[in-house]
Order: C-alpha cells, then structure tokens, then sequence
C-alpha cells in the first residue's frame, strides 16, 4: 500500500514541478523579451501638433513666439513638431524643433567674446559690411581664420551675412566646441528618428543679422531622401 500510494503520488509530483519549470521558463523569457526591446525604444521625446493643440504641454506666448505654437521647454535631444499659430497646421513634416543642450550656447558665447569675433560681427553689421560677390577674411589670434560673405541672390533688402571657417583646422576646432557642449545628443536623436546608421557635420558656420526683410523657402541640398539636415 506505501508503494502504490508513492506511485500514485509521483504523477502529480511530476505535473507539479513541470508545471512551476514551465512557469519559470515563460519569467525567463519575458525577461529576455523585455532585454531585446529596450534598445529600440525611442530615447528621446516628441511632442506632437495634437499635444501643442490641447495644451498638453506649456507653450510660449504669443506675443514671445507670434508665428509658431512651440513648446515653453525642450530638452536636449527631445523634438517638437512645428505648428502655425494662426491655423494649427503642422509647417512640414520634415520641420522640427529640436532641444540643445545649454552648455552648446554657453560655450560659443564663450568663444565668440574671448576670441574678437564678437567685434568683427558688430563691424560687419553696423560699420564695415561686405560687399555682394565678396569674402573678406580674418585671421584671429587664436589661430583660427574665418570667411565673411553674403548671398548674391536673395539677400536683397538685409544684411544677413555668414561667417565659415577658412580652413580646415578652424573647421575641427569648432567641431570640438559643438563635441564638448554635448552635440552627440542631437545626432543622436536624428539618427534614431531618421534611420541613419551615421552621421557627419558637413559644414557649420554662424549667421549675423540685424535686420531683413522678406523671406526666400529653399532647399540647400535637393533630391537628398531626408538624408540632409540643417540646424539653425
């Protein structure tokens, strides 16, 4: 009787542990489940024409921002679509705001002061501007040299003027300024929302003006499937 009452129990034994492996099994991998997701979910935000909308999130005023709804705050890296205040539509779909980090604006309004390029935008802006066709040239203490132009076709009435680098190491030492302000944030999130498995910084230059009037929707590079981004 010990013997069948041991049989008889065995079964159920069996079941019973079979049952908790199965159990522990399915834990493992959800587990396992939930490992192979996390790096495809989305590290940055974006907050969308609806949320602008329905006030889900803080705006700016209008009187502040008077042409676009725009979020009051953005972290680095997060994005936001662009909407017309004065319809709600979105601007474009390719149109985003994106949050930089602050230290990125510290540390080139850092440079700018420290290194004369301050004096030379004021000079070019309310004493000495160049001319249409023209670059004018500096060299700066620091060892960095920069090209002033201006545009020959749609810069009409403004003195919106472009100040690039004038050679190579000037170019690596501006791109170290955006590295150490922690720009691989932003390339981060437009890899990720594009799909792009790398990026380069193609050209990177700062744009003074006083005053314009007008406006002139373009395309810098045509025909690039989404494949090129200017951040201003």
């Amino acid at each position: 009787n010990n013997n069948n009452n041991n049989n008889n129990n065995n079964p159920h034994h069996d079941n019973k542990m079979t049952f908790l492996t199965a159990t522990q099994t399915a834990s493992v991998w959800r587990l396992l489940l939930l490992l192979l997701l996390a790096p495809f979910t989305a590290a940055y935000r974006h907050i969308t024409r609806r949320q602008l909308l329905q006030g889900t999130v803080d705006t700016v005023s209008a009187q502040e921002q008077p042409n676009i709804l725009a979020p009051s705050t953005l972290e680095p890296g997060d994005l936001a679509t662009i909407v017309r205040r004065s319809t709600g539509n979105r601007v474009d779909p390719e149109a985003l705001l994106i949050g930089l980090p602050p230290k990125i604006t510290e540390s080139f309004l850092e440079y700018i002061n420290s290194s004369g390029l301050m004096s030379i935008f004021s000079d070019l802006l309310y004493k000495d501007p160049v001319k249409k066709g023209q670059n004018k040239v500096y060299d700066l203490d620091d060892g960095t040299k920069w090209s002033a132009r201006t545009s020959n076709n749609w810069v009409k009435d403004g003195d919106m003027t472009w100040i690039d680098p004038g050679n190579e190491w000037t170019y690596e030492f501006i791109l170290d300024i955006w590295r150490k302000g922690g720009f691989d944030t932003v390339l981060d999130t437009l890899g990720e929302k594009f799909g792009s498995d790398g990026l380069w910084v193609d050209g990177t230059s700062f744009i003074i003006v006083s005053q314009f009037e007008g406006n002139n929707i373009h395309y810098d590079v045509g025909d690039s499937n989404s494949k090129s981004f200017n951040i201003i």
